[in-house]
């Protein structure tokens, strides 16, 4: 994974100065994320996966930890038991580790770029056409933890608005057959630069999940928990940084938060929670069933699901205390938890936007028109 880590910074150019990874102890699964990350090894980790998928269900109780010294888990056991002294003489070393990078400290190197401040705190006003995603209603109704409107003239700081992007792609190059390694990418793009520098390679935050397979839900939730405990963080308690501008140290506070999350369809169900296409409750917005999409034709009568009533059902199924009760859950509602669920503001009902990608840049809108479709 590290290897891998490396190989993203040399491709994406950054700068491992503000990287500042911050490592999590994985289970021999890579996608069970059980402790919380920390810098420091052993002392504020645990040596055994506590993680438990329900309230009711048993803790996994893997080892996290390996070392050349110990021959068995009968002599880890027993060092473990022993004091610190002898826990750290053991040379233990994580089994498998899952790096993030560090957001604030990523933002506060790219607030401090000459000009940046600038450039970030312009507003993009709205007019009888939209020309820039910054102009629109969605953009403008953002709020935030102080109730006060999220992006205006009256902001004094730097107030960032995200757009977290989601993608799961074949390292391996090949899109419609052979061998398959799937790995997956979130990014987060700032909305507030000008288009020209928005997509730059440098100026996007990169999470990254092991590859090998896609996760499932469940364990994409457990790989994007620390990702989510700092976006969180940088909405309610924002950062403060400190700048030069002509001969003068600046203070900038500076908050960030998610306006839109782009992805297709396979990734916005994974990521938002629901169902896929096939299930009952095929749409996130609305209630009409499969068995009514031939008779019910009119937008207008289809049955929206409220942000509320989501997230309730959302929590229900989190808080389901067996496995079994979280499936019969997920079968009649086709809703389950995610990590995103956490941020306070996002409304995962309103906030997905499909991308174009798959349909217009990869031709595959030819594929469906010609034979699906079966138009030309």
């Amino acid at each position: 994974m590290v290897s891998f880590l490396n190989f993203i910074v040399d491709w994406l150019r950054l700068n491992t100065s503000y990287l500042n990874l911050t490592r999590s102890l994985n289970t021999p699964t890579p996608f069970q994320l059980t402790a919380s990350p920390t810098s420091s090894w052993p002392g504020d980790a645990t040596a055994f996966c506590t993680y438990r998928p329900t309230p009711n269900s048993k803790t996994c109780g893997a080892r996290l930890v390996t070392s050349e010294l110990l021959h068995g888990p009968d002599e880890f056991e027993h060092i473990y038991e022993q004091t610190y002294q002898k826990f750290v003489g053991a040379k233990l070393q994580p089994h498998l580790s899952y790096c993030v990078a560090n957001l604030n400290h990523w933002v506060a190197e790219l607030v401090s770029r000459p000009g940046m401040i600038d450039i970030l705190q312009q507003i993009v006003e709205p007019t009888d056409s939209i020309h820039d995603i910054m102009q629109g209603k969605g953009i403008r109704g953002l709020v935030g933890p102080d109730g006060q409107p999220f992006i205006g003239k009256h902001v004094t700081g730097v107030h960032l608005c995200f757009a977290l992007f989601m993608d799961f792609f074949n390292s391996e190059g090949n899109f419609i057959g052979g061998k398959h390694n799937s790995t997956g990418g979130v990014y987060l793009v700032i909305l507030n630069l000008p288009i020209h520098l928005r997509y730059a390679s440098e100026n996007m935050f990169p999470v990254f999940t092991p590859g090998g397979r896609e996760p499932t839900t469940d364990e994409l939730n457990n790989l994007l928990r620390p990702f989510v405990d700092q976006l969180i963080g940088i909405y309610m308690d924002g950062i403060t940084i400190y700048i030069q501008k002509d001969n003068k140290t600046l203070k900038v506070d500076v908050r960030g938060m998610v306006a839109i999350i782009i992805a297709d369809t396979p990734a916005a169900k994974k990521i938002g929670g629901f169902a896929s296409h096939a299930h009952r409750w095929f749409c996130h917005m609305c209630r009409l069933g499969r068995e009514d999409i031939e008779s019910s034709l009119g937008p207008a009568q289809w049955p929206r699901i409220s942000s509320e009533d989501h997230d309730t059902l959302a929590k229900a199924w989190r808080d389901a205390p067996t496995t079994e009760i979280q499936d019969e859950l997920f079968g009649i509602y086709g809703i389950h938890f995610s990590e995103l669920h956490r941020i306070p503001y996002l409304k995962m009902t309103e906030c997905i936007g499909a991308e174009p990608m798959h349909a217009i840049m990869q031709n595959t809108i030819q594929h469906h028109i010609r034979k699906t479709f079966g138009i030309c």
